[in-house]
């Protein structure tokens, strides 16, 4: 089962509507772009009123719409973002080419950035068990949320997306359309109002602890096979490093490496940190018999901060989830584009994406990966920079004791062996 991105773009309706042009463009200056980007949305209109709404038929039109572009190269106004605007709309709502239309997308956002339709391309990146609440409002180009005109809509859709190159595509889906009602100017739209630092930033132990729990777990029974001298805190500036790869001894099943690292050396050319001596666990599939990693609270139940580094060494993204805790994103690869909203501080979250590595495709390359191209065919390869693959690093604060796991939330990755068990314990309490 393939649990499925959500990436959200809202935008206007525009050409499925008669009224052509947003109402907050049609009483623009008669001498600028209007009249000229008004002239191509007619021919589009008039061409679908008579059935006309494949590429071909519309292939005129989309040269218009690049012809505009091109004539005002380099204006970075909003008016120009608007021609843009229109050409993405058209593949989304007319052309039902998702992939073109969130291209476009994407390009207003990067390209027009200050401008109010590129300000208003927003987008998720969420990975299987992600969750977020988000509030739509109506909105006149930036100003506060006010009434909207008639017929108006947003739409929040799947983009689609590439895991990749050893991946999967997830398909492109239109998950809503998001109607605005006018109420009129004497009862104008609710809208949420937020103030104040959210919760899961200003104190993350409220969400998960229990006042009671410390006295629950220091009457835990001692378990088999994990000594007390084997569950002990990090030493200063030692962090844990997680390697996300399919399994070294079965290439068909998916696994989790890990080892210590030593922030107190200096990382070599790569920016990778040594590893602790005799600390190196290869990827293997789940082994729930035994914990990958396991450490203690301190002294009277104080909770332990720790930092870990996410390596995927795979050609296709995964994802790190965990149980009992949640966890701040300290640095992650730009490309990823996972930030969570944090008023200026680290939010605390239970899930981020790792995003795969960049390594061989060619399948006469030696350091090809025949079983997950484009991926590291080993971690040596990775810390020879044969293969590359940023690190995304948290800092994740342990204050529950017992038994848990961490794993890709990927189903076919969670349940081929993408998983691994963790002990938190009392201080001095095996």
């Amino acid at each position: 089962m393939k649990i499925t991105l959500f990436l959200t773009t809202f935008i206007a309706t525009v050409f499925l509507a008669p009224t052509g042009l947003p109402a907050q463009t049609t009483n623009r200056d008669p001498g600028g772009l209007n009249p000229e980007l008004q002239t191509i949305v007619q021919s589009v209109q008039s061409k679908l009123k008579a059935g006309k709404n494949t590429e071909v038929d519309l292939a005129a039109d989309l040269v218009s719409f690049d012809q505009l572009l091109a004539k005002h190269a380099g204006e970075k106004t909003d008016d120009v973002a608007q021609i843009l605007y229109m050409k993405a709309m058209l593949y989304l709502q007319v052309l039902d080419n998702a992939d073109k239309g969130k291209m476009l997308i994407q390009k207003l956002k990067s390209d027009y950035p200050d401008t109010k339709l590129g300000k208003r391309a927003d987008q998720m990146l969420m990975m299987p068990s992600s969750r977020a609440e988000i509030w739509v409002a109506y909105r006149n180009g930036s100003s506060p949320p006010t009434t909207p005109p008639s017929g108006t809509s947003a739409i929040l859709l799947d983009s689609g997306y590439n895991t990749g190159p050893a991946g999967d595509t997830w398909p492109a889906v239109n998950l809503a359309q998001i109607k605005f009602t006018p109420v009129g100017t004497a009862n104008p739209p609710p809208y949420l109002l937020t103030s104040g630092v959210p919760l899961t930033i200003s104190n993350p132990l409220q969400i998960t602890q229990d006042a009671n729990q410390d006295q629950t777990t220091a009457s835990i029974t001692p378990d088999q096979g994990v000594t007390v001298a084997d569950c002990v805190p990090l030493a200063q500036g030692h962090r844990r490093r997680i390697y996300f790869n399919v399994a070294t001894d079965y290439p068909d099943l998916f696994g989790l490496g890990y080892e210590e690292v030593d922030t107190n050396k200096s990382p070599d050319k790569f920016g990778i940190y040594p590893a602790v001596p005799n600390t190196y666990k290869p990827v293997t599939e789940f082994n729930g018999a035994m914990p990958t990693v396991c450490l203690t609270l301190g002294p009277n139940n104080v909770p332990i901060p720790e930092t870990w580094e996410l390596v995927n060494l795979s050609g296709e993204n995964h994802n790190f989830h965990i149980h009992q805790t949640k966890f701040q994103v300290v640095a992650e690869p730009p490309e990823s584009g996972t930030k969570a909203p944090s008023n200026g501080a680290f939010a605390h979250i239970d899930n981020v994406p790792v995003i795969h590595a960049n390594g061989a495709v060619d399948p006469n390359s030696p350091n090809f990966n025949k079983n997950s191209p484009g991926g590291c065919l080993s971690v040596d390869d990775w810390k020879s920079g044969a293969c590359r693959s940023t690190p995304t690093v948290v800092r994740i604060p342990f204050f529950v004791a017992g038994d848990y796991v961490f794993h890709c939330h990927i189903l076919e990755h969670e349940d081929g062996g993408m998983m691994a068990r963790i002990r938190v314990r009392i201080l001095g309490r095996n």
